[in-house]
């Protein structure tokens, strides 16, 4: 199992506690740290190659994502001097930002997808069906590659095809 975005690895460390093999990856430096695991990396979620080469999984999981919410705090958080990752600013939506939103969510679905396993799946826990669905729809996912098993407003479940 690899969890996306794991924080301080509570969940990765609930799952190897359940005997599954499980390693996680957060973009917040602090967080990993904290974790102090060596089954807790630091790293892009855009970028699951440079820590797992070619590793797969069976399983991948990311709660708290996708959502264009969360991209937006995480991608803009520094230039923006948010006082905490999940807020967010209506008036700091340009469409310049909004882009590299979409971009960030299209690559974190293209690389979970070359890393699950065939017949693997994808799970999130996540606003991701807004009613804008231009971050994260089933069209997004089909065009990946993904069959979508479900598409809610907070949950998605897709697979790799066998």
């Amino acid at each position: 199992v690899l969890e996306l975005g794991c924080g301080n690895g509570e969940f990765v460390k609930f799952l190897i506690q359940h005997g599954y093999d499980a390693v996680g990856i957060d973009g917040d430096k602090k967080a990993t740290e904290r974790a102090n695991s060596p089954k807790v990396y630091f790293g892009e979620l855009t970028a699951l190659d440079d820590l797992f080469c070619n590793r797969t999984f069976d399983l991948i999981v990311a709660r708290g994502v996708l959502s264009k919410n969360t991209q937006f705090a995480y991608l803009f958080y520094d230039e923006l001097n948010l006082k905490e990752r999940n807020m967010w600013y209506d008036e700091e939506q340009t469409e310049e930002r909004l882009e590299q939103v979409r971009r960030s969510i299209h690559l974190i679905l293209e690389n979970a997808f070359r890393h699950l396993k065939p017949g693997g799946f994808f799970i999130t826990l996540d606003d991701v069906a807004s009613v804008d669905t231009t971050y994260f729809s089933e069209e997004t996912a089909r065009d990946i590659g993904y069959i979508v098993e479900l598409h809610g407003t907070q949950r998605a479940i897709l697979q790799k095809p066998k």
